[in-house]
């Protein structure tokens, strides 16, 4: 079973690396089946990806439409091959002005420490707002 240290280091790799915007290194840390969702009001966010479904190819879009400026992690807990994280995050749409909220996620992990399923809980009202200002969210 992945142990807490590696289960935190491969989860601040994967944010740093959705952080760069680095696509490969993001699917390189999931497993071939990884599902991905956002939680909350997913009807405000009209065509927004916000799966559920296979995590690369939302999360592709998502790092497309969502810039991230700065992720910190505020709180961490790990049990078994779950994690529950708590993020600090300073993002944009479309290169549009910048918003600050905090994220919740929930990661499970496979045996070798790839992700299997993220699910992640975050303000869908800021980011409904934010798109209507960007003139709407396709």
């Amino acid at each position: 079973m992945i142990d807490r240290a590696r289960m935190l280091a491969a989860i601040d790799a994967a944010l740093a690396a959705r952080t760069r915007g680095d696509k490969s290194e993001v699917a390189a840390r999931l497993a071939p089946d990884a599902r991905f969702r956002i939680a909350g009001d997913r009807n405000a966010l009209g065509a927004f990806p916000v799966g559920p479904g296979e995590a690369m190819p939302t999360i592709a879009e998502l790092i497309d439409r969502v810039g991230f400026h700065d992720c910190e992690r505020l709180d961490a807990i790990v049990e078994g091959n779950r994690a529950a994280c708590r993020w600090r995050i300073r993002f944009s749409i479309d290169d549009g002005p910048a918003g600050t909220t905090e994220v919740c996620d929930l990661w499970t992990f496979d045996e070798e420490g790839r992700v299997t399923d993220l699910v992640q809980f975050l303000d869908t009202a800021l980011l409904a707002n934010m798109l209507a200002e960007r003139g709407g969210d396709s």
